[in-house]
C-alpha cells in the first residue's frame, strides 16, 4: 500500500474500514478526535464559501445598469396603458385587466426593489409598514424590502367610504377628502384613488 496511491475509498471499503474503527475503544476514540480537529477546518471552508455567495449576490445587487431601468420602466408602462385600454372594453375583460395590474405592480416592486438594494441593510429606522390589504381596496405596497408583499393586487370600483367602512379597525384611514382616501403611517401617507 506505500507504493500505491488510491484516489478514493470504495463505500463497500469505506464501510469496512468503518466498522473495524467502531468496533474497538481505541478506533472509536480516534473517530472522535478526528471529527474534533476537522470539524473547525470544514466550517471555516464553508463559511468561506458563504461569503463569496454573498459578496456575488452583493455585486449583481448593486450592478443595476441605466439602459435597464428605461427598458424595464417602457415595458410597464406598455402593460399599464394595455390595462388601461381593457378597463375601457368593458367588465368582460375585468380579469384580464386585474392580472395586467398586477403584473405591473409585482414588476413596479421588483424594479424598485433593485434600485434600492441597501435599503434592507441600513442601520436606521425601519420604515413604517402600511396595511398590505384593505377588504377589497387596492392593495397598498411600500417599495421597500421591509413591507410584506401581497400574494396578487385586488382591483375593485368601491368607493372610499365604502372601504373605509369595511377595513378592520387598526387599519381604517384617517380622513376621506375628495375622492381620494388618506391612510396615515408614522412618516408616511399614503393615498388611494378611488376608481
Amino acid at each position: 500500500m506505500a507504493g500505491r496511491t488510491q484516489s478514493r475509498l470504495a463505500d463497500s471499503d469505506y464501510e469496512d474500514v468503518l466498522q473495524a474503527l467502531s468496533a474497538t475503544t481505541k478506533g472509536r476514540l480516534f473517530l472522535a478526535e478526528y471529527l474534533r480537529r476537522t470539524r473547525p477546518q470544514e466550517t471555516r471552508g464553508l463559511l468561506k464559501a458563504l461569503k463569496r455567495v454573498e459578496n456575488n449576490i452583493d455585486l449583481l445587487r448593486s450592478e443595476v445598469r441605466q439602459e435597464h431601468v428605461g427598458t424595464e420602466i417602457r415595458r410597464i408602462a406598455t402593460t399599464l396603458s394595455g390595462a388601461a385600454s381593457l378597463r375601457a372594453a368593458g367588465p368582460e375583460q375585468a380579469e384580464l385587466h386585474r392580472s395586467m395590474l398586477g403584473k405591473a405592480g409585482d414588476d413596479l416592486l421588483k424594479l424598485a426593489e433593485s434600485l434600492l438594494p441597501a435599503a434592507s441593510t441600513s442601520s436606521g429606522p425601519a420604515p413604517a409598514e402600511i396595511p398590505p390589504t384593505l377588504s377589497g381596496a387596492t392593495t397598498l405596497t411600500a417599495a421597500t424590502g421591509h413591507a410584506p408583499r401581497p400574494a396578487a393586487a385586488t382591483v375593485t370600483d368601491e368607493r372610499p367610504a365604502d372601504v373605509f367602512a369595511s377595513a378592520p379597525e387598526g387599519e381604517k384611514g384617517r380622513y376621506i377628502e375628495d375622492d381620494m382616501l388618506f391612510f396615515e403611517a408614522p412618516a408616511r401617507t399614503v393615498q388611494a384613488e378611488r376608481r
